[in-house]
């Protein structure tokens, strides 16, 4: 991109094996995540990095059309994004790019894989979707090891030797939606609404390398939730991604949005 500022008209998928995974009434804010980060330029060489933060404020409507805008900061390769519907902000996000500290680059060789984590747990009704194995409480800490998608996966058809941002944040994404029912225990049915994510990734990770999310325990506050989740490769901590999210009934989620359900 060569300019320092960009309108795009976002083009929704219904048919997105990964964002829509099973129908929904709007827009998911993982689709919006990635239609930023995918027009983010990544920086020089070297900036192996992705730093971001994305906060949604209402739902995103499927019949509407969606207009992206990047603006460059003064500060280099850092971007400014609002996602408007109708004129109205449905996203915002700061992304900023730099240089990442050394990543273990230790393979798989000798570790067992695990068993998947079950799709009702993920809300996924495609199997390949499902991104995490079964989590492991280690006292005051929970830590879930994530999959590698199958050769054909979306994800894997996009960045086939290393994972992905988005990849990394809806892993972690997954991860919540199973806290919410292992660790608070709100029963399957209620509705999960991401309200933001804060990320800090590196952009160059071997799929050769396991991985896990790890998440100390903490109570909730009511409805909502915030998730500090790290980001470990082999033995070390790479990353990290933050998650504020509510849990809604199915009456109280169909008040929100009124005649769209």
């Amino acid at each position: 991109m060569q300019s320092s500022n960009a309108n795009i008209s976002l083009a929704v998928d219904l048919e997105h094996p990964v964002y829509f995974d099973h129908p929904l009434d709007h827009v998911p804010g993982m689709l919006m995540l990635g239609a930023v980060l995918d027009r983010v330029p990544a920086g020089n060489a070297g900036q192996d990095r992705c730093t971001a933060n994305f906060a949604f404020y209402r739902f995103a409507e499927l019949d509407a059309e969606l207009l992206l805008r990047l603006r460059r900061e003064s500060t280099p390769d850092h971007w400014a994004a609002e996602i408007t519907q109708e004129e109205s902000t449905v996203c915002s996000a700061r992304v900023s790019h730099g240089a990442s500290p050394s990543i273990p680059a230790g393979g798989t060789a000798g570790r067992v894989r695990g068993e998947a984590a079950p799709m009702s747990l993920m809300r996924r009704t495609r199997e390949g979707n499902v991104a995490l194995e079964m989590p492991r409480f280690t006292g005051a800490q929970v830590v879930c090891p994530l999959l590698d998608p199958a050769a054909d996966h979306h994800f894997a058809l996009e960045c086939p030797r290393t994972r992905g941002v988005v990849e990394l944040v809806e892993a972690a994404r997954q991860f919540g939606v199973l806290l919410w029912q292992l660790e608070y225990g709100r029963p399957a049915d209620v509705r999960l609404l991401l309200d933001a994510v804060d990320l800090d990734l590196p952009t160059s990770l071997s799929r050769e390398t396991p991985m896990e999310l790890r998440w100390d325990r903490a109570p909730r506050k009511g409805i909502a939730a915030s998730f500090a989740m790290e980001v470990w490769a082999c033995d070390t901590r790479v990353g990290s991604v933050g998650l504020e999210s509510r849990a809604v009934s199915e009456s109280a989620y169909r008040r929100l949005r009124g005649a769209r359900v």
